[in-house]
């Protein structure tokens, strides 16, 4: 028994975008995104395996991958992509001295075509 046309479709095409725009965090905290909580319209393309972080505040953030074990440090005013990993939740840790304003971390993520599977970054 083959692959369901819906599925190769998914793999053929991968997903549309789905964007998380922070609140306001204070300093050493952490914020957890359940994707399929979050994202109800994501179950389908379960696990996303690429998002990309922008990082529009002061303060240094860790973005956690699933769990605390996978780190990714994003320096102040950066943007970061991660891919090539099954992402089922993300934890965005505060490291900075100073509060992250409402909006200043956005994070965009999708499950990419099988075209752009081999690409990895992060």
């Amino acid at each position: 028994m083959g692959i369901p046309l819906r599925n190769k479709q998914i793999v053929a095409e991968g997903s549309d975008n789905f964007t998380y725009t922070g609140l306001q965090m204070l300093t050493l905290t952490t914020r957890w995104i359940n994707l399929l909580s979050q994202f109800p319209a994501c179950r389908q393309y379960l696990p996303l395996d690429s998002c990309e972080i922008y990082n529009n505040s002061a303060q240094n953030v860790n973005i956690y991958v699933n769990d605390i074990n996978d780190v990714v440090p994003i320096p102040a005013y950066m943007v970061k992509p991660i891919s090539g990993r099954a992402i089922w939740r993300l934890g965005i840790y505060n490291a900075g001295a100073g509060t992250i304003a409402a909006g200043e971390i956005m994070i965009q993520f999708r499950r990419l075509s099988s075209g752009l599977i081999g690409v990895r970054n992060g």
